[in-house]
């Protein structure tokens, strides 16, 4: 019986010894497995956090993009509207001189119009006096024609009803010489008219040369003025056609499209890594924990059994 009690001892000494070893060796095998699940909980918090940022950082850049390309076809539109209302302002004021133009040329033919019919009735009027005056000289040949004859019939003759003749002639004379005074006044008179016309004539022409001169200065005013504004049109056309804006927009835009397109092909990319690596990272946590738990069961079950040889070896002694 002792040899049995001793050998019993012995045996439980020697077993007790490798549950001894089993149970560290559990232990440690459980603590590098909760190593190696808190490491995978920390790469998985750290890719979380670095795809986070990423597509943060992704959304700030799509953000600044979208700010920018609003900001361009804001600043496109004003300077469309502005060389727009330019062009309407230039185009008008163009309008505007070529009315005034029309005008000054209407107004310098009416001018040459009034001038030729002043003209004209000058002439008219020294065609009047041309012939009045004419008339007058013939008038006084005749009279002294017939005064030579009066006078030849007198040296002649002396016989009283001659006499009585010639002093009726003389008479006639006389009266023809009031007339031919009266229209010698006349003449005067028509000359001082005329004179006064003809001055009134070159006063007027001197105006309408005056009006004439200032209206061509204005007219090479207004002509040098619309050839300054075919000329702003011209140069801004130009550098409206040498502005690149549209096409930098368009460029600028495709860009956009292309590096959103980029970004969210990265960004759907990404996300099914970070789910494959979050679907694999699970797996091997639940495969961990499903052995810690297998590990930890085994522990319990090992210890239940120590604690029952315990109580049956206190039993037999």
């Amino acid at each position: 019986n002792l040899k049995n009690v001793l050998h019993r001892n012995a045996t439980s000494e020697v077993k007790d010894t490798q549950d001894a070893e089993l149970v560290n060796e559990l232990s440690a095998t459980l603590k590098e497995k909760e190593k190696l699940i808190a490491d995978l909980l920390a790469e998985r918090s750290a890719m979380i956090a670095s795809y986070e940022a990423n597509n943060e950082k992704m959304m700030d850049n799509l953000t600044e993009k979208e700010d920018l390309l609003k900001e361009m076809y804001e600043k496109m539109d004003r300077l469309s509207s502005e060389k727009n209302g330019t062009i309407a302002r230039l185009q008008q004021k163009i309008n505007d001189l070529s009315l005034d133009i029309h005008a000054a040329d209407n107004s310098k033919m009416w001018t040459k119009q009034e001038h030729e019919i002043l003209i004209g009735k000058l002439k008219q009027s020294l065609a009047e006096k041309d012939r009045t005056i004419e008339k007058l000289i013939n008038s006084g040949k005749e009279k002294d024609k017939v005064f030579l004859k009066l006078q030849e019939c007198t040296s002649n003759r002396t016989t009283s009803p001659v006499r009585l003749e010639v002093t009726n002639l003389k008479n006639k004379v006389e009266e023809l010489e009031n007339s031919l005074q009266e229209k010698q006044d006349v003449i005067t008179e028509l000359e001082r008219v005329i004179e006064e016309k003809e001055g009134n004539n070159n006063e007027s022409r001197q105006e309408n040369m005056e009006y004439t001169a200032e209206l061509e200065h204005e007219l090479e005013q207004k002509d040098h003025l619309l050839k300054q504004a075919a000329d702003t049109i011209e140069a801004f056309q130009a550098k409206l056609n040498n502005l690149p804006v549209l096409e930098e927009l368009k460029k600028n835009l495709e860009q956009t499209k292309t590096a959103f397109n980029e970004s969210e092909i990265e960004r759907k990319r990404l996300q099914a890594d970070s789910q494959n690596v979050q679907g694999k990272q699970l797996k091997k946590i639940q495969a961990l924990e499903s052995e810690i738990n297998s590990l930890r069961h085994e522990k319990e079950s090992w210890l239940l059994q120590r604690e029952k040889n315990a109580e049956k070896k206190t039993k037999d002694q």
